[in-house]
């Protein structure tokens, strides 16, 4: 996930080499523990209808920050459809779903900017609906979303002097160790934030079929 062995590690590198020449000493940044910083807000659309809705397919986006990461998906999407078949919510194979009315599927993406630091993290149930005047043609549509986003930040504090281009290595050690320390913790973020928003999606499922018995 979060890397700091791209631009940010090259910058602080590039800096310390020009430090280390201009006899200037090298400045290490230190980047505090937190790097993550999850937003407590989330943003929830009324559901047209999720009365007698047959089961979901979850989707999960295997695009993040920090290019394609598949086995992140896959997990992400176990946690998922933990939340939901707990409460009963069918999880549609391949073959349900496209058997199933409207074709239900549930969305998680994460929208990475690559100028920014904030990530947008978003569920969607998407449907087919068809045009009452043509019922032939249909278009997908959003039936429910719920959203919330978080920080990623490699803050500079605390900084160092050191002798230069002696430490290089250190340094360039020391700044991959808290990227990967940074890149666990987004990790546990989204995983935290997948089981969230899918209990969201379960409320307002548990609510719409409230005359039904829900577990």
């Amino acid at each position: 996930m979060a890397n700091l062995t791209g631009f940010s590690l090259h910058a602080t590198l590039s800096a310390l080499m020009l430090a280390a020449f201009s006899d200037a000493g090298a400045t290490l940044v230190e980047i505090p523990g937190q790097c993550v910083h999850v937003s407590d807000v989330s943003i929830a659309s009324v559901p047209l209808t999720l009365k007698n809705l047959p089961g979901v397919r979850v989707v999960v986006s295997d695009r993040f920050a920090s290019g394609q990461d598949i086995s992140l998906a896959k997990s992400l999407r176990s946690d998922i459809e933990q939340v939901l078949t707990r409460v009963g919510i069918r999880i549609l194979s391949g073959a349900e779903w496209s058997r199933a009315a409207g074709h239900p599927s549930l969305h998680f993406d994460v929208q990475n900017p690559s100028d920014a630091s904030q990530h947008g993290v978003v569920m969607e149930l998407k449907e087919a609906a068809f045009l009452e005047r043509r019922p032939k043609i249909s278009t997908s549509i959003v039936n429910y979303r719920v959203e919330t986003s978080y920080d990623l930040w490699y803050p500079v504090s605390q900084p160092r002097i050191l002798a230069p281009m002696q430490e290089a290595d250190s340094i360039r050690a020391a700044i991959e160790s808290k990227g990967e320390d940074c890149a666990t913790q987004e990790i546990q973020a989204l995983h935290d934030l997948a089981r969230e928003l899918a209990a969201g999606f379960v409320g307002a499922y548990r609510y719409q079929n409230r005359s039904r018995r829900v577990k």
